[in-house]
């Protein structure tokens, strides 16, 4: 978890979410322009979708979460149970709990 909150925050990645943020705002805002035409709710629907989706789930949940564990010592006593809660919970709306020992499975498991 500490390599991904490392490498999370570089540039590819955050060009990636942000520039794709960028974009969609763009285009809800051009959107909001004519909303008496179908396609142009249909973009404004998909833009608020990427960034309210995407954009706030990431900063208001992912990111606290990830921070949080990052604090975690890992030759800690407790912090076997630290990394159970945060893997046993997921985001809002999503199916969460405990997973497989091994997760993710290894590739001998995989189907072929």
């Amino acid at each position: 978890m500490h390599a991904i909150n490392i490498t999370a925050v570089q540039p590819p990645l955050m060009l990636a979410l942000f520039g794709t943020a960028l974009g969609s705002a763009v285009v809800g805002v051009d959107a909001l322009a004519d909303l008496s035409d179908p396609a142009a709710r249909w973009a404004l629907v998909g833009a608020a979708l990427y960034l309210l989706g995407v954009l706030v789930l990431t900063a208001a949940y992912h990111v606290p979460r990830n921070s949080a564990l990052a604090q975690v010592d890992p030759d800690a006593p407790d912090a076997a149970e630290h990394w159970a809660r945060y893997a046993a919970a997921g985001p809002p709306g999503t199916m969460s709990g405990p997973r497989p020992r091994s997760w993710p499975p290894p590739r001998s498991q995989l189907p072929r």
